[in-house]
């Protein structure tokens, strides 16, 4: 986990410059699934280069907040936006 450029590999393996892989069909979407706090080591996610690189290639991120509670303020979803965005 939070490897930007293992990332950035993958989704460049999968899109191509008209946003999709042929072998995937031009309905094909890209989901990027993480955590925003890995519960093992405590790593919290690169979530603004993350939803950046998703932006770029056309993929939706989830963001999983099971270990995040409290991590970001008090309401989390507000807190993390205010922290991806920069206006925390």
């Amino acid at each position: 986990h939070n490897d930007i450029d293992s990332l950035v590999k993958v989704l460049d393996d999968i899109v191509n410059p008209s946003g999709n892989d042929p072998t995937l069909g031009n309905d094909a979407k890209i989901l990027i699934v993480v955590e925003s706090v890995y519960s093992m080591d405590g790593d919290v996610a690169a979530l603004e280069q993350i939803l950046d690189i998703a932006s770029s290639r056309g993929a939706s991120v989830v963001v999983d907040e099971a270990h995040g509670l409290g991590i970001y303020g008090t309401t989390n979803s507000q807190d993390l936006f205010a922290e991806i965005v920069g206006t925390a």
